[in-house]
Order: C-alpha cells, then structure tokens, then sequence
C-alpha cells in the first residue's frame, strides 16, 4: 500500500507541476490591473514601475498576473 501512494505522489508531481508553473515580471510602466483581459474591464488596481508580478496565463496581449496591489489582467507589453 506504501508503494502505491508513492507512485501515486509521483504521479501528481509529474503532471499538476507544469501545470502551476509560475513566471515572474516586472513592470516596465505604470499600467491598470483590470479584472478581464478588456480594456474596458474595471481597474483592479495599478501597476508601477518596477512592481513585480507572478504570471499565471496569457490571452491575446493580456497576462493574468498576481502582485502585491492585486490580481487580475495587465497589458503583456507593461511587463518584462
């Protein structure tokens, strides 16, 4: 039974990691987070220079991004 929950564990970690792989950014300007991948969405919060962000997806020219002010979407080019 040991073994089996040790496979099992391997298992997970070989295909849920790459699934929450995370990167980081920095904000190279002062940008809204917005709550959907729209620039017409609500503002979440903003963005300045040199914030950092952990980035969780990509939709078009938007990066869903988590940062101390907030999470939600910001424009791909205000990150680096």
């Amino acid at each position: 039974m040991k073994f089996f929950r040790v496979e099992l564990l391997v298992l997970l970690v070989l295909f849920v990691a790459p699934a929450v792989a995370v990167e980081t950014g920095t904000a190279i300007k002062t940008d809204a987070i917005k709550k959907e991948p729209f620039s017409d969405a609500k503002t979440i919060a903003t963005l300045d220079v040199g914030d950092k962000v952990n980035i969780f997806n990509k939709d078009g020219g938007w990066l869903s991004v988590r940062s101390a002010k907030g999470n939600g979407w910001v424009r791909m080019l205000s990150i680096r």
